[in-house]
């Protein structure tokens, strides 16, 4: 498969600090060789902030539209963009780039990100992003970086939530975002199971958007999915270097059959894994160890493509 192998080195705009430092990191430890070794081809890039920022938002939000801006080459050349970021304010670039409502967006972490100023405890820039994808907060500011509109919540799963505050679960239940958190995930044995009801639900809503030829939505041959994974969303055994680490997440196996499982319905379009922090005590490497075989687990289930039947919704029909 061909990649866009996109390293974006900040944390909240800022450059190699904390997670920030943690694309870098993977790079080191030989995820390029690694992938060549798989077979695909890859080309590596790095982005940089364009230029010091007076404020936090814009920092972020001109990182963004740089990023935006290789994730839409990389889409339209057919190559498939994994994007390593410190955090996951990343989305906001890698769904520019896509296009907005051009896939499914589902998102894996331990936490919400579904703050918005007014109920944020924190008010805390990195507790907003899928907040600011869904346009309840800094509308504006986003539109005015990335020129876009707001991912619809009907294209959007959240996986995996473990630590959520009252007011995120409040916004998610007002803007109609589906919610699999930890202990229910997990609980029957079979995550990937679990999910399989709202990813039907996702691609459903796909075929709407196609249908009805909404502006932003997808053409008749694209669609699919875009999947975010904050290394947090798993367990602390398996990745214990992330800043907020929470309790009763998944394994790495059951992450890897949760991505497989969105691929039986959806394509993967769009990769992006954030919130590996090198700073933080790593017994054994094994937050990086386990990101790097995340990271290469779910390219290998997204290159599974080209043997499957995809439908005119972006749909993987059948599963090589």
């Amino acid at each position: 498969m061909d990649l866009s192998l996109i390293a974006v080195p900040c944390h909240l705009g800022r450059p190699r600090v904390g997670p920030g430092l943690g694309p870098e990191r993977y790079l080191g430890a030989g995820l390029e060789e690694r992938l060549r070794a798989a077979g695909h081809e890859v080309q590596t890039l790095v982005v940089e902030p364009p230029r010091p920022a007076d404020d936090e938002l814009t920092a972020v939000l001109e990182l963004d539209a740089e990023l935006a801006g290789h994730v839409g080459r990389a889409d339209a050349a057919g190559r498939l963009p994994v994007v390593l970021g410190g955090d996951c304010n990343i989305v906001l670039g890698v769904t520019a780039g896509l296009g907005t409502a051009s896939a499914a967006l589902v998102w894996f972490d331990a936490h919400g990100d579904l703050n918005t100023p007014q109920t944020s405890p924190s008010g805390f820039l990195d507790g907003m992003p899928l907040a600011m994808a869904l346009g309840l907060c800094h509308r504006d500011a986003v539109a005015a970086a990335l020129g876009r509109r707001r991912v619809p919540a009907e294209l959007v799963l959240h996986v995996g939530g473990r630590d959520l505050d009252p007011g995120e679960l409040r916004n998610a239940a007002d803007a109609g975002v589906v919610l699999l958190e930890g202990p229910g995930l997990i609980g029957g044995g079979d995550p990937a199971a679990t999910m399989t009801p709202a990813i039907e639900q996702l691609g459903a809503a796909l075929a709407r958007c196609a249908a009805a030829g909404a502006p932003g939505g997808p053409p008749a041959d694209r669609g699919g999915a875009y999947l975010h994974i904050d290394i947090d969303v798993l367990d602390p055994d398996w990745a214990p270097a992330v800043d907020y680490p929470a309790p009763a997440g998944l394994d790495p196996e059951q992450l890897q059959g949760c991505v497989a499982a969105v691929h039986r319905r959806l394509r993967i379009r769009a990769l992006s894994f954030s919130a590996f922090d090198p700073a933080r005590p790593d017994p054994d490497d094994r937050t990086l160890h386990n990101g790097l075989d995340a990271i290469a687990a779910a390219i290998d289930v997204a290159a599974r493509r080209a043997d499957d039947a995809i439908g005119a919704d972006g749909a993987a029909e059948t599963l090589a």
